[in-house]
């Protein structure tokens, strides 16, 4: 074998391992963080002589329902208070008002504040008024 074959990739898709990391903890998979549960491959079961995929959730697969639930409950991990902290943030822009645990603070901001403001009222009607 030359030293040109020995860094060919794989003939066909037969040889390739699919790494998916979707659903789950969304601020691991916005980040692109390796939580251990990546079909055993974190493990170190990785097949080294196989091609590795890494798929990580884009900014539009991710919710504005997701993104607020996951910052509310870090907000309460932390002892805040969640619904005050989010209104705060929402009507002043500051980011100061979400914490910075698991990423939320980060993740809330990917979102512009009128998409949040719009997902919540529209969650609210459809709820209370059939809208």
């Amino acid at each position: 074998m030359d030293q040109d074959s020995k860094h060919q990739p794989p003939a066909d898709s037969a040889d390739q391992t699919m790494v998916d990391i979707g659903g789950g903890d969304i601020s691991g998979d916005i980040n692109g963080d390796i939580n251990g549960d990546i079909n055993g491959e974190a493990n170190g079961d990785i097949n080294m002589d196989e091609t590795v995929m890494f798929n990580v959730k884009s900014d539009e697969q991710v919710s504005v329902g997701e993104i607020l639930r996951h910052v509310y409950q870090a907000l309460a991990e932390k002892g805040y208070s969640p619904i005050n902290q989010i209104v705060g943030y929402l009507l002043s822009g500051d980011p100061a008002y979400i914490t910075s645990h698991q990423n939320a603070r980060s993740l809330i901001r990917r979102m512009d504040r009128d998409e949040l403001l719009e997902e919540l009222v529209r969650y609210y009607l459809r709820g209370n008024a059939g809208v």
